[in-house]
């Protein structure tokens, strides 16, 4: 299991009250990212708090293969340093994507955080209502504060709050309704704010979310284009490594994805800064997507042109559920094949000392046992049993 040493949002609130526009920028576009990743996969989280926000270090470079060589590393968090990573899916539901009138009908989440059209319990709310919860985070991120308060801060606890919330229209009706000193501090801090961080929350915190943004198009807002880290994009190096990971047997490619969903992020922070680079903000990428890096990186190393067709080819190859999209696992395990033959011999690679690493992947009690349901249940698909070997040592 990884250890995310740089404790949740709420450590980081206590610590520093309330963050600057840069950090929060950097933070809530990575949370977006991964509610527009399960929103395309029908899964509603229902509970996007700063207690279900992780941190770990993004500033790592030395010892990127950390956890093959046996390095330990003890990352020093920085300021302004993070990367995210969601947690907590107890309460979350799944719902129909394609369906408009689909949705969940039940009532679970944590009151503050919780949307106008779940408060309400009528009818049936999906993906818009984690977009609401993100409004509601990134408020607090600015300022410290919860915009309505928590269900403790009510006579009436969360009944009241549900109230308040149901009634809410825009945040300056909100405070026009309230006693003018109740909000007086964190009303202040708010109008500090920039006009475009400003609008962008207030988009979020849009009362009908029929015109609430989805968590794709809240990506798309001007506000973030103020603070985009530079897109790294592929590299040589990493477009040789997808290469040669799209030639290796099937049994190869398992492995390596095995071994790249168990390294530690500081480990694959170059990895990851290429995906990004990469990734329009919906955490899988398309072909297109692919095509226009592997073009990008032609026009700026001189490389001689290849064709779409070849190029989807590769794509494919790489592209181990067959789902259309390269997911961010399968991306990392195409990165990781350059750095791994690097580290072993080439018949290694293709032998004893791979399947041992990707073991001990899956062995993740220390056991010396992994079971077949213990694979079912990493990858979630038997597709990837079929292309194990039918003696592999696993039952």
């Amino acid at each position: 299991m990884e250890k995310l040493s740089g404790g949740d949002l709420d450590d980081l609130l206590e610590r520093s009250g309330c963050l600057g526009e840069h950090l929060v920028s950097r933070i809530v576009r990575q949370v977006l990212s991964g509610a527009a990743f399960c929103h395309e996969r029908g899964i509603l989280h229902r509970d996007l708090k700063p207690g279900n926000i992780m941190l770990v270090c993004a500033d790592l470079h030395e010892q990127s293969l950390a956890w093959l060589t046996g390095c330990c590393l003890s990352p020093q968090l920085k300021e302004g340093s993070y990367n995210c990573k969601i947690i907590d899916f107890g309460l979350s539901a799944t719902f129909d994507p394609t369906d408009p009138g689909g949705g969940i009908t039940d009532v679970n989440g944590t009151p503050a955080y919780m949307a106008p059209e779940v408060c309400k319990r009528m009818g049936r709310y999906a993906a818009k209502a984690d977009v609401w919860s993100i409004g509601v985070l990134t408020y607090e991120l600015l300022t410290g504060s919860l915009p309505f308060g928590d269900a403790s801060d009510y006579s009436g606890g969360f009944k009241e709050l549900f109230e308040i919330t149901k009634q809410y229209e825009n945040l300056e009706s909100f405070w026009a309704l309230m006693p003018e000193d109740h909000w007086h501090e964190a009303k202040t801090r708010w109008l500090s704010r920039s006009l475009g961080v400003r609008k962008f929350v207030s988009s979020l915190l849009c009362c009908d979310p029929e015109q609430r943004p989805s968590a794709v198009e809240a990506l798309r807002s001007p506000w973030f284009e103020l603070y985009r880290p530079t897109r790294d994009g592929l590299t040589p190096e990493l477009f040789q490594s997808l290469l040669d990971y799209a030639e290796e047997t099937h049994f190869v490619k398992v492995c390596l994805l095995l071994i790249a969903a168990r390294l530690g992020s500081e480990s694959l922070e170059p990895y990851r800064a290429a995906f990004l680079g990469i990734d329009t903000g919906n955490g899988s990428l398309s072909r297109a997507e692919f095509f226009e890096a592997v073009q990008n990186l032609q026009d700026c190393d001189s490389c001689c042109p290849l064709s779409r067709r070849k190029v989807s080819k590769w794509f494919e190859q790489c592209d181990l559920n067959k789902n259309g999209r390269l997911e961010y696992s399968e991306f990392l395990a195409a990165c990781l094949h350059a750095q791994l033959h690097a580290l072993e011999s080439p018949d290694d690679l293709h032998g004893e000392a791979l399947s041992n690493r990707a073991f001990s992947a899956l062995d993740s009690d220390g056991d010396g046992r992994a079971t077949r349901g213990d694979i079912l249940r990493f990858f979630h698909t038997d597709l990837v049993i079929k292309g194990l070997p039918e003696k592999a040592p696993f039952d």
